[in-house]
């Protein structure tokens, strides 16, 4: 027959039970975040190591030719934005 120790006892271990699976469900959403974050920062150092520096990136209209060039300057002879 139950009895109140016996309740108590398989209480207790419902909840102790119920805690470690708590853990583990918060353990394994933590690691698919770190796991997320780590693939868009992958993503991003990918991005940035084959866009060049952020120098090259940025773009002017030349006088000249009309043609956006980088700041750095156009490659055209005669070009006054010659770089």
């Amino acid at each position: 027959m139950l009895s109140l120790h016996k309740l108590i006892v398989l209480s207790i271990l419902l909840w102790l039970i119920w805690i470690v699976f708590r853990v583990f469900e918060r353990r394994k959403a933590q690691a698919t975040v770190r796991a997320q974050k780590n693939q868009h920062s992958d993503q991003a150092h990918k991005n940035a190591g084959s866009g060049g520096s952020d120098s090259d990136m940025d773009m002017v209209e030349c006088t000249q030719c009309k043609a956006f060039v980088p700041e750095r300057g156009c490659d055209r002879e005669n070009c006054p934005v010659r770089g």
